[in-house]
């Protein structure tokens, strides 16, 4: 039994109320969503970060408790909380130019709630750390080549294999999945390793660097 994905359009870093709307009342099975955004987009906040930050929130809820599979095909430009929601897919297809990363406030990368977990769980500790500190981005090669996406003959294939067995691949994406620590056990440890990133002089060496436009001298 085949499905059509749901086609949210993003602009900027805010998980739009649509996207929000759609996943959390989404019907069972597995949930397969096309997230379109202008390649160039600006990862600058322009609404208030507290409100950006409690739609963040439910975002990260819903990831962490879901139990279904999430398949997602990507085009743009995709930032903070959006590009961690593509990172935690279980099959990311990208079309086009990609390119993520974290949101920017005030010219400082800025981790909204559940950025920190994504990228530790998901990228390589050098790879986190630049976009942490630096508010490096990610485009769509390096993301393939860290085997977190696919694109092209290959990734359209997979797409159509994935939606045409909907129910039988999702069972299988989900399975094979881990399923991680329990939700209080996450925020512990996303709030222990957030503490840590912001205890070390690295952070303002990496910031500083950030806004001077010049290599960072870390120790």
């Amino acid at each position: 039994m085949s499905q059509s994905p749901q086609r949210v359009e993003v602009v900027g870093p805010e998980p739009s109320p649509e996207l929000l709307t759609f996943l959390e009342g989404a019907a069972p099975g597995p949930v397969a969503l096309d997230l379109v955004a202008d390649p160039g987009a600006s990862p600058t906040l322009i609404g208030n970060p507290e409100r950006v930050a409690r739609q963040a929130q439910r975002l990260a809820d819903w990831l962490r408790r879901r139990r279904r599979s999430l398949l997602i095909r990507a085009e743009g430009a995709l930032f903070g909380p959006v590009f961690s929601l593509a990172l935690s897919a279980d099959l990311l297809v990208l079309q086009g130019n990609v390119v993520g990363g974290l949101a920017i406030w005030e010219d400082r990368p800025l981790p909204l709630p559940g950025d920190l977990h994504v990228l530790t769980s998901r990228l390589p500790t050098g790879a986190a750390w630049e976009l942490l500190l630096l508010g490096e981005r990610l485009d769509g090669e390096e993301l393939a080549r860290l085997g977190l996406a696919s694109s092209g003959e290959t990734g359209g294939a997979a797409w159509e294999a994935a939606l045409a067995g909907s129910r039988v691949a999702g069972e299988a994406l989900a399975a094979l999945r881990p399923r991680g620590p329990s939700r209080a056990l996450a925020e512990a440890l996303e709030r222990t390793a957030f503490a840590r990133c912001f205890a070390r002089d690295d952070l303002s060496e990496g910031l500083a660097a950030f806004r001077q436009r010049r290599p960072p001298r870390f120790s």
